[in-house]
């Protein structure tokens, strides 16, 4: 309660000491209370006072309330396309859960490890992130949990002493959320980017483009968090007795059932289709998301029921992007988000475009780790830094709509994302067991998120 009422108190001393302030040189009214109200939002979900989707709603009345925005600007947001991504993407996830493709995965699993228990990690993290590239990731987490519990107990391992079960209970959130970056569907916060990329410098990035330059990243990061949890947790070896019983699992699966062949082929149909829209403009994201929707329920294939994908959609994730991208609307629409990125690079003034993206990066990502609210940090950087890209010239809105979305995916420091909590809030491990893991693989994502993105840029033609 004191935690929650704290919130309160902050969100509550930002906006009145924002009103009776005297506006910034270089802001107006609008715009100062416009980045009031986003600052306050940000104490109210770093300190849970509100259910998120509540707080997003609490955000929507403050804008038109506080003469930031008209109320019709501010629920402008809830008519953009990443909401319609969103609701055909996850028909992807509900469609794969109503299958056995994940005991089929722990079969290839099986087969490549044997009982090398770190090769078992790496083949759990590898999977897991090649899955979460199409999956979000919250289903992908516990879809390939459910597996390895399967194994802990099969084991008779038990879940706060066995080494090899903090390193899967580790390992698996934090590949799965590098998955995530791999494409733009791989999460919200990837289309949400393209989409804020568009609105504030008419610019695009393709499918094709994104994966060229994420998946390698989000592959190599894998194999750099893999090293250092095995190196760190040095898991017990896998007993003979465990790999019979998981087998004996695998085997009850059968062969390839007509509903898992109709779902292969509706995932490749529509992978061919993102990646053509990289040469067929008019084949949108969006669009290609909502047709594997529909095709999910066409008469003979039948992946689903609508009670199904009622009960898979994240609704309260639907209200709080939309809340978040009409509140950042309302900040670019009255010149905060500019002035906020113009101080920020001023305060940088003289560097070289590559030096001021590394100091972006570092910013950005370990803000994330203190402030685990994605799609808001997306809101709430990008527009100003690509406004102020786009006028000194120092770096491309494009790099920065890359750099920012990949950034707030992942979080290697602390256990504080969605994503992570799901297996640190049981006590599989602790916060120090993150620390000492991620350390060097945050060092290695802030380098190789920089570098790699501001080389393979040209290559990819933007």
């Amino acid at each position: 309660m004191t935690k929650r009422i704290t919130g309160i108190v902050i969100a509550a001393l930002i906006l009145v000491t924002a009103y009776f302030l005297p506006d910034p040189e270089g802001l107006s009214t609008a715009g100062k209370m416009g980045l009031a109200v986003l600052f306050s939002g940000v104490s109210l979900w770093l300190f849970e006072s509100f259910p998120t989707a509540i707080t997003g709603f609490i955000l929507l009345l403050l804008m038109p309330i506080l003469d930031v925005i008209t109320f019709p600007e501010a629920v402008a947001g809830f008519m953009s396309p990443v909401l319609l991504f969103i609701l055909g993407a996850f028909s992807l996830t509900i469609a794969m859960m109503n299958t056995n493709l994940g005991a089929r995965i722990t079969g290839v699993l099986l087969n490549w490890a044997g009982d090398n228990s770190e090769k078992l990690v790496l083949g759990f993290m590898l999977a897991g992130c090649l899955v979460s590239s199409i999956m979000q990731n919250t289903t992908t987490t516990m879809l390939f949990l459910g597996i390895a519990f399967t194994l802990v107990a099969a084991m008779g391992a038990k879940p706060r002493e066995s080494n090899l079960v903090k390193a899967l209970m580790l390992g698996i959130p934090l590949a799965v959320m590098t998955g995530g970056i791999a494409t733009p569907i791989g999460t919200a916060i990837n289309v949400m980017g393209m989409q804020v990329l568009s609105d504030v410098a008419g610019l695009s990035i393709s499918f094709l483009q994104w994966t060229v330059i994420a998946y390698p990243i989000a592959l190599v990061m894998v194999f750099v968090e893999w090293f250092f949890i095995v190196k760190v947790f040095k898991p017990e070896p896998v007993n003979k007795e465990a790999l019979a019983v998981l087998e004996k699992e695998v085997a009850a699966a059968g062969p390839f059932s007509v509903q898992e062949i109709k779902l292969v082929s509706i995932i490749g149909l529509l992978l061919v289709l993102w990646f053509a829209g990289a040469w067929f403009p008019q084949i949108n994201s969006t669009m290609v998301a909502l047709l594997g929707l529909i095709l999910f329920f066409v008469p003979g294939i039948d992946l689903m029921t609508w009670d199904d994908y009622n009960k898979g959609v994240p609704w309260s994730v639907l209200l709080v992007i939309g809340c978040i991208m009409s509140v950042a609307g309302g900040v670019l629409a009255t010149g905060g988000a500019s002035w906020m990125a113009e101080g920020l690079v001023a305060s940088v003034s003289g560097l070289s475009g590559l030096v001021v993206l590394l100091i972006v990066t570092t910013f950005v990502v370990l803000l994330h780790a203190v402030f685990p609210m994605g799609p808001a940090l997306v809101g709430l950087l990008i527009p100003p830094l690509a406004a102020v890209g786009m006028s000194t010239g120092l770096f491309s809105p494009v790099a920065i709509t890359l750099i920012v979305s990949m950034g707030v995916g992942v979080c290697y420091l602390l256990p504080l994302n969605p994503v992570l909590m799901i297996t640190y809030s049981p006590g599989h491990y602790t916060m120090g067991d993150v620390f000492k893991t991620g350390l060097v693989p945050t060092i290695v994502f802030i380098l190789l998120l920089t570098f790699w993105v501001s080389f393979m840029m040209p290559i990819v033609g933007l």
